[in-house]
């Protein structure tokens, strides 16, 4: 269960930026609609090398130990998103870095289902994952909605900054029931166990 939650809000943390982005306008940037799309486009292009990044760091330091740290780092998408709000810059250079840079907060889904694997069998882990992935969307979609509240509050305004620095209290919450969830299973070895399927 806490790993689902785990889903969930690095889909919300992921889900915030294409709302900040279609805001920008109304903070200092000068962005077109195309630009825009593309600032969205780069932090889905982040998302899918963050997978295949995500997958090799958590063979390196341990699947649990990877969990841990990739909950942390959910922390540097909301800053760096609250960031741009509060500090226009001309620079799109900077915006496609962050964006780019905000798509690594969905690689934690490669490193929950690699956590599944190693706790549960293989039939239940498959189910779990599935369950997982429509969680994570729910979260993608929970984000999208709060931030179309957000930006269209009356009272909020102004202080749209506030919007992804929302997530930041439930990544600490998520740190630490995670730590002493899987405190226990912190002596797996770091290297997973591979399933493999004999065709012979």
């Amino acid at each position: 269960m806490v790993t689902i939650m785990h889903l969930f809000i690095s889909f919300l943390v992921w889900g915030a930026w294409p709302v900040v982005v279609f805001n920008l306008p109304d903070y200092g940037y000068n962005l077109t609609f195309i630009s825009k799309l593309i600032l969205i486009l780069f932090c889905f292009l982040g998302s899918s090398l963050s997978r295949i990044l995500w997958d090799f760091l958590a063979t390196i330091f341990g699947v649990i130990n990877w969990l841990l740290i990739s909950t942390l780092l959910l922390i540097l998408p909301c800053l760096w998103m609250a960031a741009i709000i509060l500090f226009p810059s001309e620079n799109y250079i900077m915006l496609l870095a962050v964006s780019s840079l905000t798509g690594l907060a969905s690689g934690s889904s490669v490193t929950v289902m690699r956590f599944m694997m190693l706790r549960f069998s293989q039939r239940d882990a498959v189910s779990r994952i599935t369950y997982a992935d429509s969680i994570g969307g729910i979260g993608l979609s929970f984000s999208f909605f709060i931030g179309l509240l957000f930006s269209q509050s009356g009272i909020s305004q102004g202080c749209f900054y506030l919007y992804p620095l929302l997530y930041i209290p439930l990544v600490f919450v998520l740190f630490f029931v995670l730590w002493f969830s899987v405190k226990r299973d912190r002596d797996f070895p770091k290297i997973d166990k591979v399933f493999t399927c004999d065709l012979n």
